[in-house]
């Protein structure tokens, strides 16, 4: 009856364990975004306007962000951007979705918004 026991409970941890393992790497190709490359502590977004973001600073729910375009060397933008949203309790680079020259889209479909 020991047996029986220990096997159930080994078969129970590994079926519990692979549906963990499946839900997270799903989850995570679920919200990849296309094309976007990460360079050191940079992603890079090579179409269409081949700009890069990068986190300087980070005090959630603001974060100094650069931002470089047409080349990874080009710093075009640094500043404060502030975290509007609810679902994150930090933001990395693999977070960001896209930069349309205004707000920085998030995978989750949040916002980080410039601040004045």
């Amino acid at each position: 009856m020991k047996k029986i026991i220990k096997w159930f409970a080994i078969l129970l941890v590994s079926t519990c364990l692979a549906v963990v393992l499946l839900a997270t790497f799903l989850f995570k190709f679920e919200y990849s975004v296309p094309n976007a490359q990460i360079i050191g502590q940079m992603i890079w977004f090579p179409e269409p306007t081949a700009t890069g973001l990068s986190i300087v600073e980070n005090k959630h729910p603001i974060y100094t962000i650069r931002i470089t375009c047409g080349s990874p060397d080009n710093i075009c933008h640094e500043g404060l951007f502030e975290y509007k949203g609810n679902t994150l309790s930090k933001i990395e680079i693999r977070d960001f979705a896209s930069y349309l020259g205004e707000e920085i889209t998030l995978t989750n479909g949040e916002t980080l918004e410039p601040m004045n």
